[in-house]
């Protein structure tokens, strides 16, 4: 009977090792090649190339005002998911805080429950607003004498204060599902 190595898994590195060399040798950057195999994100910035033709930088400005507008449209999505998410999270803070009561520390863990939830909400206002006046300044700076109305773009989110019918919690996660997977 041959021996065989318990453990280790040499074979399947090398494997990869010669995976990578190939692919460095035929694309030549052996960074990018690195970063694709790492899996590394990164996010590139929004370049906007000058030019002397009029006609020219008219198209530019407008694609850029649809990358932009792109841009914001996803980050609304994102920051929608992200207040259902802290919205779930903070709902189960809650009725933790409402399940203390007692205890010699109990008053104090419902204050500290209660402050940290408030935290939680006032940290996402901020980041939010932030994002998303940097990418409406964006615009306004890219958007020139017409601009972007923000207005008519404004118009088109409809606003839920005004509804006056309720959603239970299951419509509203069957309604928000394909924004957070």
């Amino acid at each position: 009977m041959v021996r065989r190595r318990v453990g280790g898994n040499s074979r399947v590195l090398r494997k990869k090792k010669l995976k990578l060399s190939k692919r460095a040798s035929t694309s030549g950057d052996i960074s990018a090649v690195v970063a694709a195999a790492v899996g590394v994100k990164k996010i590139t910035q929004l370049r906007l190339k000058k030019s002397g033709g009029r006609a020219a930088s008219g198209k530019q400005r407008v694609a850029a005002l649809e990358a932009l507008r792109k841009q914001r449209s996803q980050l609304l999505k994102q920051q929608a998911a992200e207040r259902m998410v802290l919205k779930e999270h903070t709902r189960g803070l809650e009725t933790r805080r409402q399940r203390i009561r007692k205890g010699e520390n109990a008053k104090m863990e419902r204050r500290e429950l209660g402050k940290y939830i408030r935290q939680l909400k006032e940290e996402q206002k901020k980041k939010h607003q932030s994002e998303l006046a940097v990418i409406e300044e964006a615009v306004k700076k890219n958007g020139g004498r017409k601009g972007y109305d923000m207005k008519r773009d404004a118009d088109e989110w409809e606003d839920v204060e005004d509804d006056a019918e309720d959603f239970d919690e299951d419509e509203l996660q069957n309604m928000f599902a394909h924004l957070t997977t």
